[in-house]
């Protein structure tokens, strides 16, 4: 991950775990499970696992013969990981990952790989220690518009200032809009020698009130970047203006469709 993630925050892991993980991940999270044909007692991991969504629609299939690995940099974010078998939950990040070749029958990361510096290091990693024959599955944002998004990004802009604010949004997420296209994700799954490579687009519908979504912006990477940026006055005036603006464009609750690419591939 770049950087010094706003994750590692146990005020940060909390918001995610409560407002985001159960808007906005357990869904991909079941659907990217759901194509990876995991079987019944496998060894699996989940990197960059967070509070522990894809590893819990994990261990559902696995079972209790089975074992699922947890693993994610902050241990602020793996403390939500509900401490149940066969979940285990491990500090690490990737690329490095502190697992030898071959030892997994099946290696996610949902979301993830778009934050680091470099995408390919990272799958190549996921690949090493998947067993020959395995399967290695992650999910990334689609190309849909996310007007609730794209609201917050507008008012940031207008608190702090355009580019170069939005230059160092880019840089804390540097693929992002590159992995929202089908074809550059099948390339980068190619790129990691994956066969059976495979991608699939899935929407869903976001809905939740706009004083959670608020609070949910606060605690992601762009939120914390910017409460870094600003005095703590003008964080509060951001906020204040921001709910305004939520408030007229959405009402009570902002709901919107969301689209997110499921790219799934086999070690050979």
């Amino acid at each position: 991950m770049i950087g010094d993630s706003p994750y590692l925050d146990p005020h940060v892991a909390s918001a995610y775990a409560r407002l985001a993980a159960p808007s906005q991940f357990v869904l991909p999270a079941r659907d990217l499970v759901g194509l990876l044909d995991v079987p019944i007692g496998a060894t699996v991991l989940d990197v960059g696992s967070g509070t522990g969504v894809v590893a819990a629609a994990l261990s559902r299939v696995v079972g209790a013969a089975g074992r699922v690995i947890a693993a994610d940099p902050s241990a602020a974010m793996l403390s939500a990981v509900r401490p149940q078998s066969p979940v285990h939950a491990v500090v690490a990040r990737m690329p490095g990952l502190p697992f030898p070749k071959a030892a997994f029958d099946a290696v996610t990361a949902s979301f993830v790989i778009s934050h680091l510096v470099s995408y390919a290091d990272g799958l190549a990693d996921m690949s090493r220690i998947c067993k020959p024959g395995g399967h290695v599955g992650v999910t990334a944002w689609g190309t849909l518009p996310n007007p609730a998004g794209a609201l917050w990004k507008q008012v940031a802009m207008t608190t702090e200032g355009g580019e170069p604010l939005s230059e160092a949004f880019r840089s804390a997420i540097p693929w992002d809009e590159w992995l929202s296209h089908t074809d550059n994700l099948e390339h980068a799954l190619r790129e990691a020698r994956l066969t059976d490579v495979a991608v699939v687009r899935r929407d869903f519908v976001v809905s939740v009130s706009a004083a959670d979504y608020v609070a949910m912006k606060g605690a992601t990477v762009e939120g914390t970047l910017l409460r870094r940026i600003l005095t703590i006055e003008r964080w509060h005036q951001f906020t204040h203006e921001v709910t305004e603006a939520f408030r007229t464009g959405f009402g009570d609750v902002v709901e919107f469709t969301r689209d997110f690419l499921i790219g799934t591939g086999t070690k050979a």
